[in-house]
């Protein structure tokens, strides 16, 4: 039999004393935040570059990145706070991300104020990341000739909300509070084996415990 091969039953075939030796075994976590961001950041830089289509490219960056904030937020909270995370959906169904995100702060230590950048802006995208979630028509009237100034009448509230200047400062803000985010992290709970960055380059951690 080919050394490594199994017997029918799947087990390793025993050595000549009658040992079995054990099989390796595995385990994987895939980071969906880092992957999240790298998508916001790839339609950034094709907006930046000139690709044809900037105002979507803009809103697939402004959308990744609040997909990517609350991956992440979700990724701590596992890590840190495991028992709160055990129910998430239904302990944060009203808050969304910013809930989720100042609860982390609050166990962190660290100041969040929503009337302030980078909060505010979390709070912006999360806005608007419902508005697209749930989209539906939007009406406006009125009556008499329209001015130039009056112009951003006819544009829907997401076109509104869309803008190279937008998607830079929120991709921006995303990765200023997600690094302070995790810096107090990994501060407060040490021992939590946190990835060394909050949006980093790490997609994917594997454990493999070799037989014998």
């Amino acid at each position: 039999m080919p050394m490594g091969a199994e017997d029918d039953d799947g087990r390793l075939p025993a050595d000549e004393a009658g040992r079995r030796p054990l099989k390796p075994r595995f385990s994987s976590t895939f980071h969906t935040h880092v992957e999240l961001w790298n998508a916001a950041l790839h339609y950034q830089q094709l907006r930046r570059d000139g690709t044809p289509g900037g105002k979507q490219l803009d809103l697939a960056a402004l959308l990744f990145a609040h997909l990517a904030v609350e991956a992440y937020a979700n990724y701590l909270g596992q890590r840190i706070a495991p028992k709160d995370w055990e129910d998430e959906r239904e302990r944060f169904k009203t808050g969304g991300a910013v809930a989720k995100l100042e609860q982390l702060a609050r166990l962190c230590d660290l100041p969040a104020d929503k009337g302030h950048r980078p909060v505010q802006t979390l709070c912006h995208l999360q806005r608007l990341r419902n508005q697209l979630a749930h989209g539906r028509p939007e009406t406006a009237s009125g009556a008499g000739p329209l001015s130039d100034d009056d112009r951003d009448f006819l544009r829907s509230s997401i076109s509104r909300a869309v803008s190279p200047e937008s998607a830079d400062r929120a991709l921006e803000d995303v990765k200023v509070f997600v690094e302070q985010l995790h810096a107090a992290a990994k501060a407060k709970f040490p021992g939590r084996y946190l990835l060394p960055d909050g949006l980093g380059s790490i997609t994917a951690e594997a454990t493999i415990v070799g037989g014998h």
